[in-house]
């Protein structure tokens, strides 16, 4: 799920600008991002009580097949800014949800690791591969590349599902 901001992460700006958006412009849509990231934290004890972790990793899945391909298709501002606020959902919830699934699931004693090689995939292995392959994706197909963002999201959705059925399947069996 985090992997799927790759390209998002290093191509947003210089896509923004080739539509014509000025600095200020661009800075505000980060800057909006970012601030629906901390309100998805500021929250977060009440989410993960309400929603539980895999829930809220879903609901990041959903969140980025519904945002990328919205960002590759629309060019005002005005719509942009409202849609930057879904990075609450792809990253905040995601973030959330994978933290507290490790810390409800790590080895006792493990949390730590646990934590550590999630951050060492995630940021090397997740969004820094993706990152090389959303280059050439960039390159060849400007703002159409956020569609490959969301099959990325997709197929976090369909790992999520997964980790649901093996997770209900060991608590049937416990």
């Amino acid at each position: 799920l985090q992997g799927s901001h790759a390209g998002y992460y290093g191509f947003s700006s210089l896509y923004w600008q080739s539509l014509g958006l000025g600095e200020t412009t661009i800075g505000w849509l980060w800057a909006i991002g970012v601030l629906a990231e901390v309100v998805a934290f500021w929250f977060g004890r009440q989410l993960i009580g309400r929603c539980g972790p895999l829930r809220l990793m879903l609901l990041a899945a959903a969140g980025g097949c519904l945002r990328w391909p919205l960002l590759g298709m629309i060019d005002d501002p005005v719509v942009l800014a409202p849609i930057q606020v879904l990075h609450g959902l792809t990253f905040g919830f995601a973030h959330l949800g994978a933290v507290h699934f490790i810390a409800r699931h790590a080895a006792p004693g493990q949390a730590a690791t646990a934590q550590a090689l999630y951050s060492t995939v995630v940021g090397s292995l997740g969004i820094g591969s993706l990152m090389y392959l959303s280059g050439g994706l960039y390159e060849a197909f400007a703002g159409q590349a956020y569609f490959a963002m969301a099959a990325v999201s997709a197929a976090g959705g369909i790992a999520v599902i997964a980790l649901r059925r093996l997770e209900r399947h060991k608590n049937a069996h416990d």
